[in-house]
């Protein structure tokens, strides 16, 4: 409930402008181990959640609050839609785009083609029938593409049905 009072709270602010960005320095190698503690947590389900980065990322300038919504909203869905496998997320330095990218990719259920250009509208699920075994109201990819896009980055998605999903998202430093 909580999630879904958050998510129409940052909906509003998206949609009014009333949202701005904070940004200060965030030293990646450590940011990145803060959240890898925030899901150290026991699953209900066969699945594990892989973390791999270089130690030598570099510092961004950014909003890490937004970042951290982000990523897990990114990972969230990763848990949600994965019943056994692996979630991996990784970060890795781009130095021919000065950028870093992170990659959440999953075993899940997977993205059918045709749906893939709608993943990001407000309000839209690729499962909208009112038998669907998975919850929420179509939110958390919307805002994390409101979000990369006010922190001057691109998300991008891959996915195989049946197979499972990759979401990178490409952040200036």
């Amino acid at each position: 409930m909580l999630h879904l009072v958050n998510g129409i709270l940052d909906l509003t602010r998206i949609e009014t402008g009333d949202l701005s960005v904070q940004k200060e320095a965030i030293l990646l190698p450590e940011y990145l181990r803060e959240m890898k503690l925030n899901y150290e947590v026991i699953l209900d389900k066969p699945l594990s959640l892989q973390w791999s980065s270089p130690p030598d990322l570099p510092t961004i300038i950014s909003d890490k609050a937004k970042l951290t919504i982000i990523l897990q909203n990114l990972i969230n869905n990763a848990i949600k839609f994965t019943d056994k496998g692996a979630i991996q997320i990784s970060a890795r330095w781009r130095a021919d785009r000065k950028a870093v990218e992170f990659d959440v990719a999953d075993t899940g259920v997977g993205i059918p083609r045709e749906a893939l250009p709608i993943v990001f509208e407000k309000f839209r699920q690729v499962d909208s029938s009112i038998t669907r075994v998975h919850g929420g109201i179509g939110l958390g990819l919307h805002i994390v593409k409101a979000f990369t896009e006010m922190l001057g980055g691109t998300i991008a998605v891959k996915s195989e049905l049946n197979k499972g999903s990759t979401f990178t998202l490409t952040l200036p430093v």
